[in-house]
């Protein structure tokens, strides 16, 4: 499902999950979370201001530069997560397991990133998603680089070349559902 660039607040859910979603940039605000479940989502740039989170779970999703100002987690684990650029303070009462954090800057991705995969914005499956390109056309960093911390670069375009080659027409709106993808793919 992609909700990204979404506005809205005053949101409140209860007793949900939330599969595959991308979130990237969308704003809310007084967002309430009671028992729900977050499994490959991606919450870059997204702007979670006075959430009230608890006993949320977050599966391998990706936070890269969230806004989460005056957000209370309670009783939340976040399992596999990657956390770019994110003030983890907020997560202090949370249980992070086999969580990876780093500074954006430190992230580093193959510099012929962008000419190599500039075959992926004629495929439908990544445009708009931005999971490859972001706008302007440059290549996702973030999503390159947690890609890379699977599989070899090498590998990780010969499988992303496969993808686009058979036509796959399902959905894939976040950085772990797609790597969830690349690795059933065969080359």
């Amino acid at each position: 499902m992609l909700l990204a660039r979404t506005i809205s607040s005053n949101l409140s859910f209860n007793n949900r999950t939330f599969f595959n979603v991308n979130f990237r940039g969308a704003r809310l605000r007084k967002f309430k979370l009671t028992n729900c479940d977050f499994i490959l989502c991606d919450f870059s740039g997204t702007i979670m201001n006075k959430g009230k989170f608890t006993n949320v779970l977050f599966k391998k999703c990706v936070f890269c530069a969230p806004v989460l100002r005056d957000s209370v987690f309670k009783n939340c684990k976040f399992q596999e997560c990657f956390f770019v650029n994110m003030n983890e303070n907020v997560l202090s009462n949370c249980e992070k397991e086999a969580c990876l954090s780093y500074d954006y800057y430190d992230l580093t991705i193959p510099s012929e990133s962008n000419l190599i995969l500039e075959f992926t914005k004629e495929y439908r499956i990544f445009q708009k998603n931005r999971l490859i390109h972001i706008k302007g056309g440059k290549i996702n960093k973030t999503t390159i680089f947690i890609l890379l911390q699977y599989m070899p670069y090498a590998v990780f375009v010969k499988k992303i070349r496969k993808l686009c080659e058979n036509n796959l027409q399902e959905k894939i709106f976040t950085t772990m559902r797609l790597l969830e993808v690349l690795q059933k793919t065969r080359c």
